[in-house]
């Protein structure tokens, strides 16, 4: 009983963690004038992205990550992402929260370690 408490409560903390910079990135997405939502399915059994904004047209969804090391997304995730992104006719991103800054990636170029993360600077600058 008490590893399935403390298994709970690391598992509740982690939620936790991961709500709160989810809702970080949507205030910072509020602020550069997009329409935002984070969506009911995250984290659940219909494959949705964590948050997603809309601006004068154009739909960006993020699959968010607060993580130490550089985020991985199982396979069938980041497809269910990319093809989510395609019929909404938008774009896909993973959005990394780590060493108190965001950063941002293409998620078609997820795996690809030649296309560097961009910080939020440069993301926000490729948006109108």
């Amino acid at each position: 009983l008490y590893n399935d408490i403390v298994k709970f409560n690391h598992m509740a903390s982690r939620y936790r963690k991961g709500a709160h910079y989810e809702r970080e990135l949507l205030s910072i997405l509020h602020d550069r004038g997009f329409a935002v939502i984070r969506t009911a399915g995250s984290g659940g059994g219909i494959c949705v992205p964590d948050i997603i904004g809309i601006k004068k047209g154009q739909v960006l969804a993020f699959e968010c990550k607060a993580w130490a090391e550089e985020p991985r997304l199982r396979p069938e995730k980041l497809k269910d992402l990319i093809e989510w992104s395609a019929k909404a006719g938008g774009m896909g991103f993973v959005a990394w929260r780590h060493d108190n800054k965001w950063e941002f990636k293409d998620a078609r170029n997820l795996k690809d370690k030649e296309k560097p993360w961009m910080n939020m600077l440069s993301f926000f600058s490729c948006f109108i």
